[in-house]
């Protein structure tokens, strides 16, 4: 199954990260979605190597544009988020 992880802000704790990896080790597929104050996440190299189980990171170009992250993560636009909310029949909402 694909779940999609929705990460709206900053996450103190790694709680959220620590179940997307277990979820990844069963064999269902992860995809990360970073919005809003979330975003902060991306400029996080450790953290985004950490990541390297899930099948995608995104996040609204809109929202973070002025990072330095092209290449890294798929900047997605609202049509695009969309189909990405489609595509995964489980979605995390983790705020």
């Amino acid at each position: 199954m694909r779940f999609l992880f929705y990460i709206q802000d900053f996450q103190r704790v790694s709680t959220v990260f620590e179940i997307a990896s277990r979820l990844a080790e069963k064999g269902e597929e992860v995809v990360f979605i970073f919005t809003q104050k979330g975003i902060r996440h991306l400029v996080d190299r450790g953290l985004m190597r950490s990541l390297s189980y899930a099948e995608s990171i995104n996040c609204l170009e809109s929202e973070a544009s002025d990072l330095d992250i092209r290449g890294e993560v798929a900047m997605l636009d609202y049509p695009g988020l969309v189909k990405l909310i489609e595509e995964c029949p489980q979605i995390v909402s983790w705020a």
